[in-house]
Order: C-alpha cells, then sequence, then structure tokens
C-alpha cells in the first residue's frame, strides 16, 4: 500500500486533538527538568570534574542493571491493556513477577562478581566504594517499580496520575539531593540515598491508586504471560541498544581516560537531553496508546509521519539557537572550569535532536506489535560506535566520545529511514518538513497558550 501522507486538515484534527494531555506532560516535563538542571549544576559546582565523574560511574551501577534486567513487560502491558483490553490487575501481576525474578538473578549476580566491578570501575582512585555500589544497586529494584506504576496509568490514560508520580519523584529526588549534599558536604554516599528517599513515596503512591481501583490479583496467566514476553523481547533488545549507544561512551571514558572526561560528556550529554526532552516526551507519552487503540493502519502511519516531522522541526528550532551560545552557555552554568565540556556538548545536541526524533518509531512499532523489527534495526549503529571509539578516538576523551556517539546515531536514523521506504512504501517526501505541519505546529502552540 502506498502512504499519501499530505496532512489533511482530518490528519491536523487527530494531531491537535490531544493538545490537552500532550501540554500537562509537557508542563511537568519542564518543571521537573528545570529541578534536574538546577540540581545538576548546583551538584557539579560543589563537586568538581573529578569526584562528579565518580558520582556519574556510582548511578551507572543501576542504569546498567535496569538495562540487563528490566525485561519491559511493563512497557508491552500499555499494549496489551490499551489494545488488546486485558484485565490490568492480571498484566500487572505478570510484570510484578518476572520484575522479582530479574531482580532475584542480578542480585545473585551482583554479590558474584562485586570485587571485579569495584576494581573496573574505580580500582584508580583510594576511596573505598563498598557501601556506595550497594546503595547503588537499591536504586534498581525501585526503579522497576516506578516504571511499572508509571506505565499503568498510561496504559489507561490516567495522565494527571502519571504526572503526579513524574514531578514527586523529581522534586524528592532534587530537593533531597541538594539537602545533602550541604549537609553531609558533597558525600557520594548521601548523594546516592538521596536517590532512594526520593523515590519511594512515589511508588507507594502508584500503589496505593492503583490498587484502589484494580484490586490486587494473584494468578498466573501462562498464556498472556507467553505474549507478552514476546511483544517484549524486541522492546527490550532496542532499549538496551538504546542504552549501550548513549551511555557506552561514559563507561569507555571511564576505562580509557578517567572521572574527569566522564564528568563533561556526562554534563554535555545531560544538557543535550534536557533542551530536547519536552516535546518529544509528552507527544510519544499521548500518542504511544492513540496509535496503540488505531484500527486504521493508514491513520496510524499518517500520524507517525506528521509527528516525526513536527518533532524534528521542533528540535531543529530549538538547538540551532543553543549552538550559537553553548560556550557561554556552559561555562556562565557550571562554571569555567567545565570549558572542555563545550565541544562535547555541541556534538552530542545533534545526536539528541535525531535520536528525540526517532523515538516516535518506537511508539509505532511498540503499538502495533513489532518491536523484534526495530530491535533488528537498532543493533548496528551501538557496535559502530563502540568500535570507531575504540578504534580511532580513545585518546580524545570526551571529545572522541561525542563523535563516535554521532556517528552511531546518524547511522542508526538512516536504517529506520531506509526500513520505511522499502517495507511500509513510504517515499522520502513523507519525511521531509512540509507547510502543512507549520498547521499543525500552530494548533499545538495554540492549545499551549489556551
Amino acid at each position: 500500500m502506498q502512504y499519501e501522507i499530505v496532512c489533511p486538515i482530518n490528519d491536523v484534527q487527530l494531531m491537535v486533538k490531544n493538545i490537552s494531555s500532550i501540554f500537562k506532560i509537557f508542563t511537568a516535563e519542564f518543571i521537573i527538568l528545570l529541578l534536574q538542571i538546577l540540581t545538576s549544576v548546583f551538584v557539579a559546582r560543589y563537586l568538581g570534574p573529578n569526584a562528579l565523574g565518580l558520582y556519574v560511574m556510582l548511578l551507572m551501577i543501576p542504569a546498567y542493571l535496569e538495562a540487563i534486567g528490566r525485561s519491559y513487560l511493563d512497557y508491552s502491558a500499555v499494549y496489551f491493556v490499551a489494545n488488546r483490553k486485558e484485565n490490568l490487575a492480571n498484566v500487572l501481576y505478570l510484570v510484578n513477577c518476572m520484575s522479582v525474578i530479574m531482580v532475584l538473578v542480578l542480585t545473585v549476580a551482583f554479590v558474584s562478581y562485586f570485587g571485579v566491578i569495584k576494581q573496573l570501575l574505580f580500582s584508580a582512585t583510594v576511596l573505598d566504594f563498598t557501601a556506595m555500589m550497594a546503595v547503588s544497586f537499591l536504586i534498581f529494584p525501585l526503579r522497576l517499580l516506578y516504571f511499572t506504576y508509571s506505565l499503568m496509568f498510561q496504559a489507561i490514560q490516567q495522565f494527571q496520575k502519571y504526572n503526579i508520580m513524574f514531578i514527586m519523584q523529581g522534586v524528592l529526588t532534587s530537593i533531597l539531593i541538594i539537602v545533602f549534599t550541604v549537609i553531609f558536604k558533597g558525600s557520594l554516599l548521601s548523594l546516592l540515598l538521596a536517590n532512594v528517599f526520593g523515590i519511594i513515596p512515589t511508588i507507594i503512591y502508584g500503589m496505593i491508586v492503583i490498587h484502589k481501583n484494580h484490586k490486587p490479583l494473584v494468578r498466573f496467566n501462562s498464556v498472556l504471560f507467553y505474549e507478552m514476553v514476546k511483544v517484549s523481547i524486541g522492546q527490550y533488545v532496542y532499549n538496551f541498544v538504546t542504552f549501550l549507544k548513549l551511555n557506552i561512551g561514559s563507561l569507555l571514558l571511564m576505562l580509557f581516560a578517567g572521572p574527569s572526561q566522564v564528568a563533561f560528556f556526562n554534563i554535555g550529554k545531560t544538557m543535550a537531553d534536557g533542551i530536547t526532552r519536552l516535546v518529544p516526551t509528552a507527544v510519544n507519552t499521548v500518542i504511544y496508546p492513540e496509535m496503540s487503540q488505531q484500527i486504521d493502519s493508514d491513520k496510524t502511519m499518517s500520524l507517525l509521519i506528521e509527528s516525526y516531522r513536527v518533532i524534528l522541526v521542533l528540535l531543529v528550532l530549538t538547538a540551532v539557537p543553543v549552538l550559537f551560545i553553548s560556550k557561554v552557555l556552559i561555562t556562565s552554568i557550571y562554571g569555567i572550569e567545565y570549558g572542555s565540556a563545550v565541544v562535547p556538548f555541541n556534538i552530542t545536541l545533534i545526536s539528541y535532536v535525531l535520536y528525540r526524533a526517532s523515538l516516535i518509531f518506537v511508539s509505532y512499532f511498540s503499538a502495533v506489535g513489532r518491536t523484534r523489527v526495530l530491535a533488528g534495526l537498532m543493533v548496528p549503529g551501538p557496535i559502530l560506535q563502540v568500535a570507531l571509539f575504540i578504534g580511532f578516538f580513545s585518546g580524545s576523551g570526551a571529545y572522541g566520545a561525542s563523535i563516535s556517539l554521532l556517528i552511531g546515531v546518524i547511522f542508526t536514523h538512516t536504517i529506520i529511514l531506509t526500513y520505511f521506504l522499502i517495507f511500509e512504501d513510504c517515499k522520502v517526501t513523507h519525511f521531509v518538513p512540509r507547510s502543512s505541519d507549520i498547521k499543525v505546529l500552530s494548533g499545538w502552540l495554540t492549545g499551549f497558550v489556551k
């Protein structure tokens, strides 16, 4: 079938009708982004590049555990509840069963290889990281619970309660990080504890609200579990590969360059992530269940491509001015000692523009239950990225990690678009911004103002 995506008025209305939900999530994202930036600036100035790099590496422990141990049954639950109309309590029970299994397996592995991990990451410093690594591990199961219950709100399209969870976690964590930094004078252990205490009340809220309307169900539906696992496999591979793409640079820098280069790369990545996060995240949160419920494949494809173009236009319009003031922006916010983060930030910002724009394709593949296709498209990029860094850029520090990331993202983006050109009968012109996108963008902005 040939898709003529020219965005007639019906498509514009399809995009604009969710503006209220998009705006609410956008507002929540903006509040948390502002808090995270202020918190990261405070911590960066207090710790300095070397200690900040060590803190980043400690936070990468739960991040890598999450990448390995999050089964993404929670994400596929949105599809099964929104599209398949499965019982939420039954789906939630299966998700939690899988989470328990993964946590137990990774706990055994982490304890067994604790010494090896500590030696690999922190052998260059004289500090004892035993307690800090243990607290870092604790963040992992808490994050699984947080994702599970927040995604349940997405599944039933309770975006206001989703926002409450999101804002509560962000606000509490930021406040505790700042308070603990001052009280305990920049202790890395206290910063990790702030991350733990910041997420617990959020999880309790999610549990209370969800189980108030959906009583806990202890029944293992093996058929449904098998179907959810099949859908989740592709999502798991995609997210694991994406995680490596965005974070392997920090690990490689720790091994080849040291904590300060990790800090410079992470600041560039954090800033780029913040600048490009708001609109794509808000749109994807709302559009994913919308596409999951669509029966008409033409409308789903139209919604996908229109969203991609509008998001890309917004990201480019946002990123270009920032590139011109990046040096002043970073040095004035973080301090002159972080001047080495400017070039990595500029390069990483371009990477994140492409990465964020492509997230709508993730929503599409998940919504139509074809995540394994997506996973296959994602694998080559990070492999190329690691090969480039080790082969050509290992001596270039944060700059080399940023260049490797950019090439890997461009390669992956090209593969995804090529797939739609070949297998979905799309045309190149479908992905090129056009005047009708301004109508959608105007509709969004009008909705924001109202």
